[in-house]
């Protein structure tokens, strides 16, 4: 799971620093990650592809990929070990977020009390880890950022970028000005269909991106929980643009589909009708 935990960090500080343009090309990037602390140390290794539809992470160790299709605004995590594909569509999601406004503005103080933190996020990783982040990272604190140099990555230039939060996030980013990736068809998709920490994650990005444009290919995030650092870095080993094939960014055949996001708002749903009994 702190695999997961922090691999999700590093998934949405790439969708945030990213600037995109409708004249780029597909774009393929593999990377070698490592992430390191007092709970362990794991390496891995990740390929992230980008069309003008479609972005995919596959997480090789794991045998699980993240697919998000811009055109029809559905996000997929397919499980390969377990021949399953969880579907979460934006418009669930939106539904999802006004049952919450609604709920939190007709009952206050039942919301906060009877509603655990997974219920509270469409996408949620693991109920402890969505009420951390709330603990841990106010909605209304705003991340510093700073330029901080220049390096080489792979023989491209790149700019260093350097966010915070306090002293419990810190990103640090080089990012390539030159190498565009296509734009995504919907943005909102990136940011509704996300979990508690990449929204956060996400809003470090933001304040980071190059205005020019632009894609990261090293990345190293700092984690701080319980007085423990979690740490995870991300450096690209390959760079490849060009079209990808249509065959790459099709869902596997014979896995069992889950339409996760539905299940999540009818649960929403009939949890909120109980507690107003």
């Amino acid at each position: 799971m702190l695999k997961r935990f922090l691999a999700s960090a590093a998934f949405a500080v790439m969708l945030g620093i990213q600037s995109i343009s409708l004249l780029a090309e597909d774009l393929v990037i593999d990377f070698k990650s490592k992430q390191s602390g007092s709970f362990g140390s794991v390496s891995y290794t990740v390929t992230a592809y980008y069309s003008s539809q479609y972005h995919l992470r596959k997480y090789h160790n794991s045998r699980e990929d993240d697919l998000t299709d811009y055109v029809n605004s559905v996000k997929y995590h397919i499980n390969h070990g377990e021949k399953t594909i969880k579907k979460y569509t934006l418009e669930d999601a939106i539904k999802y977020d006004e049952v919450l406004a609604k709920a939190k503005l007709d009952m206050p103080e039942k919301f906060e009390i009877n509603l655990d933190e997974e219920m509270k996020h469409f996408i949620s990783m693991e109920e402890n880890i969505d009420e951390l982040m709330r603990k841990l990272i106010d909605e209304n604190n705003e991340p510093t950022v700073k330029k901080t140099g220049a390096e080489k990555v792979l023989k491209r230039k790149c700019d260093k970028w350097k966010a915070s939060l306090g002293n419990i996030i810190s990103l640090e980013v080089s990012l390539d000005p030159t190498l565009i990736p296509p734009e995504p068809q919907n943005i909102e998709v990136d940011r509704v269909l996300t979990n508690a920490l990449s929204k956060v994650t996400m809003r470090l990005s933001e304040k980071a991106r190059n205005p020019d444009g632009g894609t990261t290919l090293k990345r190293q995030a700092k984690v701080l929980i319980w007085s423990k650092v979690l740490k995870l870095e991300e450096e690209a080993t390959r760079v490849v643009q060009g079209p990808i094939p249509a065959s790459v960014f099709e869902l596997p055949k014979g896995y069992t589909m889950e339409d996760e996001g539905k299940k999540k708002l009818e649960k929403l749903i009939e949890t909120l009708a109980g507690m107003t009994r």
